[in-house]
């Protein structure tokens, strides 16, 4: 999602403008992307229905920006007072070319790897030494691209 990164570094886009070219990049992003993705940061301190509602609502490709806009503040007024928590704008952007100024996990993508023969069949053609760095990254999770 670089061009996530792009759009929030565009620095001739007012908030706005931003705002908006996100939900239109995100309109065009399968399912299981968005699955991924977490709600904005400047939400995350909100009880967690509140948060279900807005990722509800936020990755909705049904529906227009004004209308989330409009939705998302519905959301955010029906919650009591003392549980509203709203970080100031610059919370989410402190981390400017290393992290999404609105979402922690943009860029965390998850690798489903499903095989359609059994591991001992692998075991049979590969040498030694590989299978077993394969089944280790496999059962102890210690994969790496390095």
């Amino acid at each position: 999602m670089r061009q996530l990164s792009r759009i929030e570094n565009n620095d001739t886009l007012s908030a706005l403008g931003i705002e908006r070219s996100i939900d239109k990049l995100l309109r065009k992003q399968p399912r299981e992307i968005l699955n991924q993705m977490d709600i904005p940061c400047a939400y995350t301190r909100l009880p967690y229905t509140t948060q279900w509602q807005i990722r509800e609502v936020f990755f909705n490709k049904d529906l227009s920006h004004d209308t989330k806009a409009r939705a998302i503040t519905d959301i955010l007024n029906k919650i009591p007072p003392e549980q509203r928590y709203i970080p100031a704008s610059h919370i989410c952007r402190d981390n400017k070319g290393t992290k999404s100024k609105y979402f922690d996990s943009y860029s965390a993508i998850t690798y489903k790897i499903s095989f359609t023969f059994k591991l001992s069949e692998l075991r049979a053609h590969l040498p030694f030494d590989d299978f077993e760095a394969i089944d280790d990254a496999l059962r102890n999770e210690t994969f790496s691209t390095e």
